[in-house]
Formats: structure tokens, sequence, C-alpha cells
């Protein structure tokens, strides 16, 4: 082919070229935004763990859902049917810290932080379960002038296991009729 008839070619190709790109792109902002759609306008809240519970109400109100954290299961409850709004419980939440693997001189460097909860949606006999987990593996310094940089990196991956067992269940809720 002449090179004069690429260049004739080549406005088109740039042209198709970013329209295929940005459609693509609204394709994937259309995907995300309807994620939540499902979601109810409020709900009771309770999570046997503050940093769980708060990671979720944080989640829920970002997707626009008013949310009222309850302190005990029982006021959940009680406060569910009364108030005509939905409920969300976690139970039995456990965390685990464990060594993965080790150093030549026998310290742990890289660790598995997990946390892994019951999740209720409804009340009564027309609860729904679910089992939720996260992990992350975390690699930490062995030297002992790393401690305040280890806390730092320990906290951060913490926080993102509760925020990402947050988003989690909002997939799950979500998706429910």
């Amino acid at each position: 082919m002449h090179p004069s008839n690429l260049l004739k070619k080549l406005p088109t190709a740039l042209l198709v070229m970013t329209l295929s790109l940005a459609l693509g792109a609204c394709g994937y902002q259309l995907r995300g935004s309807q994620e939540h759609t499902n979601l109810p306008a409020s709900i009771n809240l309770y999570a046997d763990n503050q940093a769980l519970a708060k990671a979720t109400a944080a989640a829920l109100a970002k997707a626009q859902v008013e949310v009222t954290v309850t302190e005990s299961v029982a006021t959940l409850e009680a406060e569910s049917p009364a108030l005509n709004t939905s409920s969300l419980r976690f139970t039995n939440t456990k965390t685990q810290r464990q060594a993965i693997i080790y150093d030549t001189n026998g310290d742990a460097t890289d660790w598995r932080y997990q946390i892994s909860t019951q999740m209720l949606i409804g009340g009564g006999d027309d609860s729904q379960s679910f089992q939720l987990q996260e992990y992350r593996q975390v690699a930490l310094n062995s030297d002992s002038n790393a401690a305040s940089t280890n806390d730092r990196i320990v906290a951060k991956a913490w926080q993102d296991l509760y925020q990402a067992l947050a988003q989690r269940a909002i997939r799950v809720l979500s998706r429910q009729p």
C-alpha cells in the first residue's frame, strides 16, 4: 500500500479508536453505577465489632442509604419491624493474625490478617445468612527499628480489611429482592 493512502486513513482510524475507548469507558461507568440500585432507602445496622459497624455505616452512607447503628441485637429486632426498615446484622465476627513466612533467623516477615463474620439480612424467620471473609497478606520488617512503620502497615491492613468486608456486604445486600 502506498504511504499517501495510509495517511488518508489515519484520521479515520484515530476517530474510530477514540470513539471505541469513550464508549468503553461509559459502559464501565454504567456497570459500576448499577451495582447499588437495589439498596433500601434506610437500614438498621448492628455489628458485634465496632470497626466493622463504622466501616459498613460509612459505606452505606456513601451509597446514600440512611443508616441507624444500634447497640444490641434486641434493639435492632425491636426497632426494624416497628419502623418498617430493613435490618443488617453482623455476628460471630472474628479477626485472626497468622505468621506465614519466616526469615532465616526464624522471625516472621509475612503475616496474614483475616476477618470473618456472619451477615444476616432481615429479621426473624425471614432472615438470610451469609458468611463473609476477607484477608490480606502483609510483609513486615523484622528489624527492631521498623516498629512504628510496621504498626502503620498493620493498622492500614486492618482498615482495608474492614472496608473491603463492608463493600462485600453492600454488594450482597444490593442483590437481594
